[in-house]
């Protein structure tokens, strides 16, 4: 008996996501990386919201995804971190990294980790990446 994964939502724009997948191809490739990690993608949505383009998508991001260290963060910090999360999601990376601007760097890397975290079982389920 097979049992079911569970569906992962999609925290970004198709497009993204597109541009994300091709950027881990490429740098498995390179790099001779056998199965990634969220670090691993973590590295790529940085490289990636360099060049994406603004998309209009829309998912409620759950409040499930910050990441385990930003438990102990003010609400206003984990506020933050939830808004980006939501900025990416409805209108792309790029878009979301420019509202960080100004933030503590901290807020920025806790983004970053939530949002890989939450890509990367959504990045394999979709045969993606390995």
């Amino acid at each position: 008996m097979d049992i079911e994964q569970p569906k992962v939502e999609i925290p970004l724009p198709p497009p993204d996501i597109q541009k994300l997948g091709d950027h881990l191809e490429k740098k498995a490739i390179a790099e001779k990386i056998e199965e990634h990690t969220i670090e691993t993608v973590k590295q790529s949505i940085q490289a990636v919201s360099q060049t994406s383009a603004p998309a209009i998508h829309s998912a409620q991001v759950g409040l499930d995804v910050l990441p385990e260290y930003a438990k102990d963060y003010t609400e206003e910090a984990k506020q933050k971190i939830e808004n980006l999360l939501q900025i990416a999601a409805d209108k792309g990376l790029d878009t979301a990294n420019s509202s960080a601007e100004g933030q503590p760097p901290y807020i920025l890397d806790a983004f970053h980790d939530a949002l890989a975290e939450k890509l990367l079982p959504y990045l394999k389920q979709q045969g993606i990446i390995k």
